[in-house]
């Protein structure tokens, strides 16, 4: 997989506040929506015990996890263990990884980075597109 590109990898309308897996070249994600709609994309796999984010449910704006139900907010961070007796506190890496997304033209795309999180560039493709144009085309790969 190349870092730092756009990649789309669902269509927007397939994703909904039920946690969908999305997996793009060997990488899985979950996607879901949160009460405004906005849309999150998380590692899809629980530090905890590794389990699938996908099998879960979303509460709140926060994910749970389908095993132990840790609650992990929209930036992956870990906000409420169950199990944990009061006044103990969540581990710094009770965490998620959590990508930048954009919904272009019906497309879900995601950002695969390698640092600076906080300064993701824009996609430039399509920026200035006003007409969608759609072709078939056949590739002989061999």
């Amino acid at each position: 997989m190349l870092k730092n590109f756009w990649y789309a990898c669902e269509f927007s309308a397939a994703v909904t506040t039920k946690p969908k897996q999305v997996r793009i070249l060997n990488q899985k994600l979950v996607f879901y929506r949160n009460a405004k709609g906005q849309l999150i994309a998380l590692q899809d796999r629980c530090p905890h015990r590794g389990a699938a984010l996908s099998l879960g449910w979303v509460k709140d704006d926060c994910i749970h996890c389908p095993y132990h139900a840790w609650k992990f907010q929209a930036d992956g961070k870990c906000i409420n263990i169950p199990a944990n007796q009061p006044g103990i506190p969540i581990p710094k890496n009770a965490r998620v990884d959590s990508y930048p997304i954009q919904e272009k033209y019906g497309l879900s795309g995601y950002f695969m980075e390698t640092y600076q999180k906080n300064s993701v560039r824009q996609s430039h493709l399509c920026q200035n597109l006003k007409t969608q144009v759609y072709r078939k085309f056949s590739l002989n790969t061999n």
